[in-house]
């Protein structure tokens, strides 16, 4: 029975040795999680900043009234604002205390609201006379 008893009590150790190591490295695995959802973000971004610029070329030719929808897929919160000519998008990770800048330029003077969003968006991009429009066509679509 003694033996039996030893055994059991090996079994506890090795168990709690492993759960103390694994304890241990729970806290690197969560920061190597978050920092590859930030990478993964930030690479959608400026995938994202990427189409816009070429679907704002597309656009110099097509005729007046001409548009398109662009989808913005965010894992962390993304935030729009414009200045004058620039539109700027930042990705924003708050378990990792960064953020990333992406800008992309317009021919003409944007007005853009700030906003923050965190699930898909649609945009739409709109040739109005010689301007280009920028807007939230819906948010949270599915």
């Amino acid at each position: 029975m003694n033996q039996n008893a030893q055994v059991s009590l090996e079994y506890l150790l090795v168990l709690l040795a492993f759960l103390g190591v694994f304890a241990a490295m729970l806290p690197f695995a969560v920061s190597a999680y978050h920092a590859g959802i930030f990478a993964i973000d930030s690479a959608s971004a400026n995938n994202f900043a990427e189409q816009l610029s070429s679907e704002i070329s597309d656009l110099g030719v097509l005729s007046e009234n001409s548009g398109k929808k662009i989808i913005a897929r965010p894992f962390l919160e993304w935030s729009f604002h414009s200045e004058k000519k620039i539109l700027f998008l930042s990705v924003k990770s708050t378990a990792l205390s960064r953020e990333k800048h992406f800008s992309v330029s317009f021919p003409n003077e944007i007005s853009f609201s700030e906003k923050t969003f965190s699930e898909k968006t649609v945009f739409l991009l709109e040739k109005t006379g010689s301007k280009l429009l920028f807007s939230v066509l819906t948010e949270n679509a599915d």
